[in-house]
């Protein structure tokens, strides 16, 4: 099977050994209670994880026509319980996300999940529950998971979705196998960007934007583009002191944080390779390589690390406003320090 460009395949092409490993898993009957599958945001990790569950829903267990392991345990889109899933309305699986304007998973949530856990199936294979952005579980919450992890029921399968695992409690980590999804390298972005569109280019300035991810690069536009110049150029406005931190975070407090904090810690990865060789004179680097005049190398190491731990909390509860103000404040003391 060919995955490059095939939307109808249950993984992306980059994804293949780890799903060989599932497969396997399945087919010995090795299965934990409980996968979390970890990687970087925009690499596929949804689609990996739906397949996943699809797989452990469908009744049809063994397939003699598909000879090939690696097929052996993709649903069959025909039994009742694959037909069910396609409708939205499996009894036996359960997904959990946020709700609509929630910042967190609630202990609620969690608690429908146990109550879901300890009804009989009713199809002949697992009761799965999916929990997406599961680094975004209150406290109360990932505290109310554990006990459903430390007393799994039988025939079922967690399957927490992460792109910060690092925020994950040690205690949940340690009860789960853990798979690590990974991310393209340059040349499969490049070729699955090419399949998607039709467009026989390198994507140069999309997989800048995008940091290498292949799901992001293909959502890049002409507004997004002008958009991350924009925040460049009041970036550089900040460490040259000619515009108000206030004024430039009213501008900014209603976009999507988290675009915004990897916008800027991919300027300051670039930077930090710089450091070493010239900055080439493509893609505005003009005005990178003046960031890179007006702060210190060591200024950009604590820089990097203090956006990491914006990273962290970008989805908590904390003013907008007042989030961005400190984002951008970061700038200034880098160039004072």
């Amino acid at each position: 099977m060919s995955q490059l460009g095939n939307t109808a395949s249950p993984y992306y092409l980059w994804q293949t050994k780890i799903w060989q490993q599932f497969c396997l898993a399945k087919k010995s009957n090795h299965l934990p209670h409980a996968l979390l599958l970890q990687g970087a945001e925009n690499t596929g990790k949804l689609k990996f994880a739906n397949s996943v569950v699809k797989s452990l829903l469908c009744e049809a267990q063994d397939k003699q026509d598909q000879p090939d392991e690696q097929d052996n345990c993709v649903a069959c889109h025909q039994c009742r319980s694959c037909k069910t899933y396609a409708a939205n309305s499996n009894p036996d699986y359960l997904h959990i996300d946020l709700i609509e304007d929630k910042q967190q998973i609630s202990i609620d949530q969690i608690r429908a999940m146990n109550v879901f856990l300890t009804l009989s199936r009713s199809f002949n294979t697992y009761r799965v529950v999916l929990i997406s952005n599961a680094e975004r579980m209150n406290k109360n919450a990932a505290n109310g998971l554990l006990k459903s992890l430390e007393e799994p029921a039988d025939n079922s399968v967690i399957i927490l979705l992460t792109s910060q695992a690092s925020v994950l409690l040690p205690t949940i980590k340690s009860r789960c196998q853990i798979l690590h999804l990974p991310t393209p390298n340059k040349q499969q972005t490049i070729e699955w960007l090419q399949h998607k569109t039709g467009k026989n280019s390198q994507f140069q300035q999309e997989l800048e934007i995008a940091q290498g991810k292949p799901l992001a690069a293909l959502e890049v536009d002409d507004e997004l583009i002008a958009m991350r110049s924009d925040l460049l150029s009041d970036v550089l406005n900040i460490v040259h002191e000619k515009s108000s931190i206030i004024d430039i975070a009213k501008k900014w407090h209603k976009q999507d944080r988290n675009r915004l904090l990897d916008w800027q810690i991919g300027w300051i990865t670039y930077l930090l390779s710089a450091q070493y060789k010239a900055v080439p004179d493509d893609q505005g680097t003009e005005r990178l390589a003046e960031l890179k005049n007006n702060i210190l190398l060591h200024s950009l190491w604590d820089l990097y690390d203090q956006l990491l731990k914006q990273k962290k909390i970008v989805h908590t509860s904390v003013n907008p406003l007042i989030f961005i103000e400190n984002m951008l404040t970061l700038w200034l003391q880098a160039k004072h320090c």
